[in-house]
C-alpha cells in the first residue's frame, strides 16, 4: 500500500509538470494554429535560466530558488513576445510545413544556445531548504516539494480556467480561434491576442521548467522527450482544451509511473498505447471537437 501511494504521488507530480507544459502548447496550437516544435526547448531554457538565477544572481542561497521561480516565467513570457513578434507573426495562416521548418529550426538554435551558455555537462539547481523536507500522510513519508508542485499545477489550472471563461482576453482568444476574420471586422486586435497567447504559453513553460529543476538535473537532451510528451498530451486531450490537457497529463503521468514499476521495459510504449487507444475511440481527443 505504501508503494502504491508513493507511485500515485510521483505520478501526480509528473502529471503536474506535464500539464504546465502541455497547457501552453495546446493554447498556442488551438488559438494561433501554430505547430510549435520549439515548445519543449523553451521548457529546457526555463530550467537553465532557473539554474543561472539561483546560482549566479542569488548565489545559491536557501531562498534563491524561490526568486528564480518568480523571475523565470516572467522572463520566458517576455522572450515569447519577442519570438512571436519577429518570427511567428510571419507564418500565421501558412501551411504547416512552413511552421514545422521554422519551429524545428529554433530547436537547433536553442541547442547551440545551451552549449554556448551553459556547456554540455548536466547542471544541478541547489535544493531549497524551504519546502525541501518531507511530511507523513497515512504513515507514508511524502516529499513536501512534490505536494507543492501538485498544488501549483492545480492553482494554474483553476487560474487558466477562469481566464479563458471569465475575462475579455479569454473570450477574445476563443473568438479568434473560431473565426479570426470576423474578429478583425469587429475591431478585435488579433495580433495582440496571438502575442498574449504565445507569451502565456511560454510563461507556463517557465513555471514547469523552474519547478522541474528541483526534481532532477538539467541536461541538453531533455527537449526532445518533453516535446514529444507535450504533443501526445495535446492529441489525447484535444487541441485547445485546458481540461483535456489536465486529464491527459494525469493519464500519461500515472501510466508512466505505474508502467515503470510493473513493466519497466515497456514504460514508453504504454504512453503511446494510451494515445492510440484514445484516438481509436475519439480521433479528435478526449475534450476536442470534430473539425467538421
Amino acid at each position: 500500500m505504501e508503494t502504491i501511494f508513493l507511485i500515485l504521488v510521483g505520478g501526480m507530480t509528473k502529471a503536474s509538470i506535464y500539464f504546465l507544459v502541455a497547457a501552453g502548447l495546446t493554447l498556442v496550437f488551438g488559438v494561433g494554429k501554430v505547430i510549435n516544435f520549439a515548445h519543449g526547448s523553451l521548457y529546457v531554457l526555463a530550467m537553465y535560466v532557473t539554474y543561472s538565477i539561483s546560482t549566479g544572481l542569488f548565489g545559491g542561497g536557501p531562498y534563491s530558488f524561490w526568486y528564480a521561480l518568480v523571475l523565470t516565467p516572467i522572463l520566458l513570457g517576455a522572450f515569447g513576445c519577442i519570438i512571436e513578434r519577429f518570427l511567428l507573426r510571419r507564418i500565421y495562416g501558412k501551411e504547416h510545413l512552413v511552421q514545422l521548418l521554422l519551429t524545428y529550426g529554433l530547436v537547433y538554435i536553442f541547442q547551440d544556445i545551451y552549449r554556448l551558455g551553459w556547456g554540455v555537462m548536466p547542471k544541478i539547481v541547489p535544493h531549497t531548504t524551504f519546502m525541501g523536507g518531507s511530511m507523513s500522510i497515512m504513515n507514508v513519508t511524502i516529499p513536501q516539494f512534490n505536494l507543492f508542485v501538485i498544488f501549483c499545477s492545480a492553482a494554474v489550472f483553476l487560474a487558466l480556467s477562469l481566464v479563458v471563461s471569465k475575462t475579455s482576453f479569454g473570450r477574445f482568444s476563443r473568438a479568434v480561434a473560431f473565426d479570426e476574420g470576423m474578429c478583425e471586422l469587429l475591431g478585435v486586435n488579433t495580433q495582440a491576442v496571438y502575442t498574449g497567447i504565445f507569451a502565456l504559453g511560454c510563461f507556463l513553460a517557465g513555471i514547469g521548467g523552474a519547478l522541474a529543476t528541483q526534481l532532477g538535473v538539467v541536461h541538453l537532451g531533455m527537449s526532445a522527450h518533453i516535446t514529444i510528451l507535450a504533443f501526445i498530451l495535446v492529441i489525447v486531450g484535444g487541441v485547445g482544451s485546458i481540461n483535456g490537457a489536465a486529464v491527459a497529463a494525469i493519464l500519461v503521468g500515472m501510466t508512466e509511473s505505474f508502467g515503470a514499476l510493473f513493466l519497466s521495459e515497456f514504460g514508453l510504449v504504454l504512453i503511446y498505447l494510451v494515445m492510440v487507444t484514445v484516438l481509436l475511440w475519439r480521433p479528435f481527443g478526449l475534450f476536442g471537437k470534430p473539425a467538421f
